[in-house]
């Protein structure tokens, strides 16, 4: 990921082609290379990748997570859900995972679900602006304007420069 990430992408993947050459049964090779083509918004290949990684790996959590963003970026979110909570069951302390899950929910009016997944997220994860954000959208969904506010109080609590929470605040106060 080093080179990917230090803009030589073509480099990168030509590494990766390499050292599948040496161990074709490297799961997490696979899972770099979809995460290089996810990152380049080449969806398709990505869920190529991630699929034989699991494929290798049936256990590799960050794989079933990441096939489950690929999913939900395609809009396929009820199959998002079914690939990370895969992720959940192997590793269930996992507060992107639970996040990405919660977002999924989110996408289908399942705020209730969505709520107790963001919830569970923060209590891995306390110091997440983001997560209190997506939680304070959910509760906001619901009606519950009270709690999304503090919501966004908490996460400008962490950050208090965070501009996504203090525009949620600041529509909420209106």
């Amino acid at each position: 990921m080093a080179l990917f990430k230090q803009g030589k992408t073509k480099d990168a993947i030509e590494h990766y082609h390499k050292a599948l050459e040496i161990e074709p049964d490297k799961a997490s090779v696979y899972d770099n290379l979809g995460t290089v083509f996810f990152q380049l918004n080449r969806a398709s290949e990505a869920l190529d990748y991630y699929s034989k990684a699991i494929e290798l790996n049936p256990n590799d959590a960050v794989s079933h997570n990441n096939i489950g963003n690929v999913l939900a970026l395609q809009g396929q979110l009820a199959q998002a859900i079914k690939h990370y909570e895969i992720s959940l069951r192997i590793k269930p302390e996992d507060a992107e995972t639970l996040n990405n899950t919660a977002n999924a929910l989110a996408g289908l009016g399942r705020f209730q679900e969505a709520t107790i997944k963001y919830k569970g997220a923060l209590r891995i994860s306390p110091n997440d602006v983001g997560i209190y954000c997506n939680l304070g959208m959910c509760l906001k969904r619901q009606g519950r304007i009270d709690e999304a506010k503090q919501a966004y109080q908490k996460a400008l609590s962490i950050n208090p420069g965070y501009k996504r929470a203090q525009k949620a605040l600041q529509q909420l106060q209106q």
